[in-house]
């Protein structure tokens, strides 16, 4: 296949991971109440982890202290960003809990800053700014009301930009295939503890809607969509990549106003106008540094 083709073929792959990343928010809501959050997280990152260790067994061989005590750390920032999130959308509409949690993109320079000395520089200053308008505008806006949908939206972002973080600082030297899976499993024996605290497991109602929920989960938005994004990485520039994959939280809006008739008022829209800008401003124009830290990000999280 020639260059150009396979350019074209890369973007076609990472545009559709945005897609059905940006659906996934709407299928878990769909089924949260029949599963239950803790359960569904550790149903998706369980069949994550199967299908990582069934790939890529030989990495097992690499595993020592160092690996766990890592893993073990990146993957508890990954269950709580995960557990507010999927929480969250119980308590709010999928696309405004993506497009909250999208601004994750826009913590991460200030986290990089406090945890590795790596300082924002003015474009993430400014994406701060236009971002916590944002934020401001679509929740407070027209006499909106705070949910608790909101403030788990806004702290998953923050839980999510810890993740990248983290990744970057215990990532390092590593394998990624390797920390993917110890992360994963961190994250699915913490949501198993809490589901079974729960006793998610014994409400759970099975029906065709929430196996296929869960099926979907674990297969298009883990394995299928990281062999379309990891291809799309290798033949697409970054800041392109970025700017396709930030329509992610576009299309859980578009998803969410189809399926839950979201509603967008005037100001919910120019509050989300505001973050997607500000997302955009930190993923195109963002400095080497957290470029590198976006490329570790991606490389580490492969069952996104």
């Amino acid at each position: 296949m020639k260059t150009k083709s396979k350019i074209k073929m890369a973007k076609i792959m990472l545009f559709l991971t945005a897609v059905i990343w940006g659906s996934s928010l709407c299928v878990i809501k769909s089924s949260i109440d029949s599963i239950g959050p803790m359960y569904i997280i550790a149903l998706r990152f369980s069949i994550a982890v199967v299908i990582l260790a069934a790939i890529f067994r030989k990495k097992l061989k690499l595993l020592d202290k160092d690996y766990l005590k890592s893993g073990l750390i990146v993957g508890i920032c990954l269950f709580l960003a995960y557990s507010s999130q999927t929480i969250g959308v119980a308590f709010n509409m999928p696309g405004k809990n993506a497009l909250l949690s999208a601004a994750y993109c826009v913590i991460v320079p200030f986290i990089s800053w406090a945890v590795i000395r790596q300082k924002p520089k003015t474009n993430h200053i400014v994406a701060a700014f236009i971002c916590t308008a944002g934020i401001l505008i679509s929740l407070f806006a027209g006499g909106g009301e705070l949910n608790k949908g909101d403030v788990l939206s806004v702290v998953s972002a923050f839980l999510f930009a810890a993740h990248i973080v983290s990744i970057a600082k215990y990532g390092s030297g590593r394998d990624p295939i390797l920390m993917t899976m110890l992360q994963f499993l961190v994250c699915a024996v913490f949501s198993w503890i809490a589901a079974l605290i729960l006793k998610e497991p014994s409400k759970a109602i099975w029906n065709a809607t929430s196996i296929s929920a869960v099926l979907y989960l674990g297969i298009a938005c883990t394995a299928i969509c990281i062999l379309f994004e990891n291809i799309g990485l290798e033949y697409v520039c970054s800041e392109e990549s970025s700017m396709i994959m930030s329509l992610e939280s576009l299309f859980s809006i578009v998803f969410s106003v189809i399926f839950f008739k979201e509603a967008i008022t005037v100001s919910t829209a120019v509050g989300f106008t505001f973050i997607f800008v500000a997302v955009l401003i930190t993923e195109i124009f963002g400095n080497k540094d957290i470029v590198s830290l976006k490329a570790k990000k991606d490389k580490s999280s492969l069952l996104n």
